[in-house]
């Protein structure tokens, strides 16, 4: 079990970059690239909006940017390698800075626990639209709290770790790593910020991030992340580019498939020796 500290920082809103993201999923599921039936019952009147509107023919374009291209093949990657850690026998799921994500309801197995770590607010707005069961909420600020380490006798744990990097602090990346990290622990976790190579794309990355009240403050390069996950206990198993992400996931759908290679994943294990 994890034990939050007290005093959790509270927010006057869920976030809207969440929102966003969950909007993104539930266009990329009507457009059958990935499988989320969840999404769409999460979003709030805005976001609703913005998903029907993505339907009419003068806006489709707008849903097959590079940036839902990246969106879906990092939903991909990730969903794969939580599947794969739960067949190799992992009893936990822990996932960062949740927002809207479904996984407790689309990846459920018997036996595997499901833990959501967020904003409070934002896990307040998501039980009111989520179904019942899923995950065990727990709120946690990651801007102003830590993720006390686990626990040794704690079950077998993947910690997925997405769309979280790039709003905190290098030291507060490294201290969210670090408390995760345990011996016989798997870690899937995103770097940098999606999209298109060109300069209007990633202008329109930074633009959506800045109107829902966020800003990007890390954004490591392949070896400085690799540096950091060294340094907090962990063994990098695979790293892939968004521009590898979309050849391997998507070269059989209509979104394009030339993104960035500043933006990668990496997988990787603790040491269970």
């Amino acid at each position: 079990m994890l034990v939050l500290p007290p005093d959790v920082s509270i927010r006057s809103m869920p976030s809207s970059t969440a929102q966003s993201v969950a909007m993104a999923r539930a266009h990329l599921t009507r457009l059958g690239v990935i499988d989320d039936p969840y999404a769409e019952a999460m979003l709030r009147l805005p976001w609703r909006v913005t998903a029907a509107a993505l339907r009419l023919p003068g806006l489709r374009s707008r849903g097959t940017s590079p940036t839902f291209s990246y969106l879906a093949a990092r939903t991909l990657f990730f969903d794969a390698a939580i599947r794969n850690a739960l067949d190799e026998g992992v009893q936990r799921v822990v996932v960062v800075g949740a927002g809207y994500d479904s996984r407790a309801w689309r990846l459920a197995r018997p036996g595997v626990e499901f833990i959501e770590l967020d904003r409070p607010e934002t896990q307040a707005d998501k039980r009111r639209r989520a179904p019942s069961g899923g995950p065990q909420y727990m709120p946690l600020d990651l801007t102003v709290q830590s993720i006390p380490p686990c626990p040794a006798e704690a079950k077998s744990t993947i910690a997925v770790v997405e769309g979280v990097t790039m709003y905190l602090g290098e030291q507060q990346v490294a201290r969210l790593l670090g408390s995760l990290a345990a011996p016989g622990n798997r870690l899937v976790v995103n770097f940098g910020v999606g999209g298109g190579k060109t300069p209007s794309s990633r202008r329109a990355v930074r633009a959506a991030a800045s109107a829902g009240g966020e800003r990007f403050r890390y954004e490591p390069t392949q070896a400085d992340a690799l540096a950091l996950l060294q340094g907090t206990g962990w063994l990098a198993e695979e790293v892939a580019t968004g521009r590898e992400l979309a050849d391997r996931y998507l070269s059989r759908t209509a979104l394009p498939t030339d993104l960035t290679d500043d933006a990668f994943v990496i997988r990787a294990s603790c040491d269970a020796s």
